[in-house]
């Protein structure tokens, strides 16, 4: 419930009626998969719906790679990788504005707020429109924000260099 899957649906749902070429991808398994595919039932979107088992990390930054948007609807995530991940191979992202990486990559993604539908579907709305998902793609991969893994690492050492 907290990943606020209902909602994306419903949002998606509601952006197919002027979008009829959009598809949707979730990837996963859990408590709701089987609750979210009747709900696409129901709305007449199943066959626009994907619904895809767990996978590594190398094929989860290969689905990132290929799509025009990633989309975070969490109600709240404390650190989402899969925003990183979005950053790192250059894929527009919409995102809760309920997480601890909104302050670092504001300028990076679209964000709303994931207890009103009507803000998620009129910023997906917002990136649907023609050129803009270009002008994202253009906007994150000009982002400023990059770190290796040896930039994460050192910052690992400072934190427990300052502990102990």
């Amino acid at each position: 419930k907290l990943k606020n899957l209902e909602m994306l649906i419903d949002a998606f749902a509601e952006a197919r009626k002027r979008h009829s070429n959009i598809s949707l991808t979730l990837i996963g398994e859990g408590l709701e998969l089987q609750k979210l595919k009747v709900k696409s039932e129901k709305l007449k979107i199943s066959g626009m719906v994907e619904f895809k088992n767990p996978m590594s990390r190398d094929k989860i930054l290969e689905e990132i790679a290929q799509s025009d948007l990633v989309v975070l609807p969490s109600l709240s995530d404390v650190s989402p990788n899969l925003l990183m991940d979005a950053l790192a191979v250059g894929t527009p992202f919409l995102a809760t504005q309920e997480n601890g990486l909104r302050e670092v990559l504001g300028g990076a993604g679209t964000w709303f707020n994931p207890m009103s539908k009507e803000d998620f579907t009129n910023k997906l709305e917002s990136l649907l429109a023609p050129g803009s998902l270009e002008k994202a793609r253009n906007q994150i991969k000009s982002f400023p924000y990059r770190k290796t893994w040896e930039d994460v690492a050192e910052e690992y050492e400072q934190i427990f260099k300052d502990v102990v």
